[in-house]
C-alpha cells in the first residue's frame, strides 16, 4: 500500500485534516535481574507488580521468563512509568528507565472532529512524512 490513497489529507478534497504534534516524555521500562535469570523471589515480585503476570500461575511466569536476563515491560507515559517503576522498586526489583522525547503525530480532521489510525507503524510514518512534505498544517500539544 502506498501514501497516494492518503492524498484527500492534504489535496483539498477532504478540508480540515491537520497534523497534531504532541511533545512529551515516553518511558520505556525494563527489570533487569540480578542474575542472567530470574530468582524465586523475582518472580514472585513479577507476579505482584506487572498486571500482565497477575493472573497467570507461577509456572507460567516460569516458563516465559526462563533463560531471560530482563523483562521489558513497555513504553509508558511518564506519570505511568514513575508509578510502575516504583512499585517495580517497592517489590524490590531492578528498574530500569530510559527516557524518549520524540514527538508522536496524529491525523486529525479539525471540522469533522475525526482521527486517522493507521495500523502498519512503518506506512503511518510514510503517510505522516508524506503529509508534511505537502505542508499538512501542524497544531503543537505537550502532553
Amino acid at each position: 500500500m502506498g501514501v497516494e490513497q492518503y492524498s484527500y489529507l492534504w489535496d483539498g478534497s477532504q478540508p480540515g485534516w491537520i497534523l497534531l504534534r504532541i511533545d512529551g516524555e515516553r518511558v520505556q521500562l525494563t527489570i533487569e535481574f540480578a542474575k542472567d535469570r530470574p530468582s524465586a523471589r523475582e518472580l514472585g515480585s513479577i507476579r505482584k507488580v506487572v498486571p500482565d503476570f497477575q493472573a497467570l500461575p507461577l509456572s507460567s511466569v516460569l516458563d516465559r521468563l526462563k533463560g531471560q536476563p530482563s523483562l521489558p515491560l513497555g513504553e509508558f507515559e511518564s506519570s505511568v512509568a514513575r508509578k510502575l517503576a516504583q512499585s517495580c522498586r517497592d517489590a524490590g526489583l531492578n528498574v530500569v528507565q530510559l527516557v524518549n522525547e520524540r514527538p508522536r503525530y496524529l491525523l486529525v480532521n479539525e471540522l469533522t472532529k475525526h482521527t486517522l489510525l493507521i495500523e502498519d507503524d512503518d506506512l503511518a510514518n510514510r503517510v505522516k512524512d508524506a503529509a508534511l512534505q505537502r505542508r499538512i498544517p501542524i497544531r503543537h500539544i505537550e502532553a
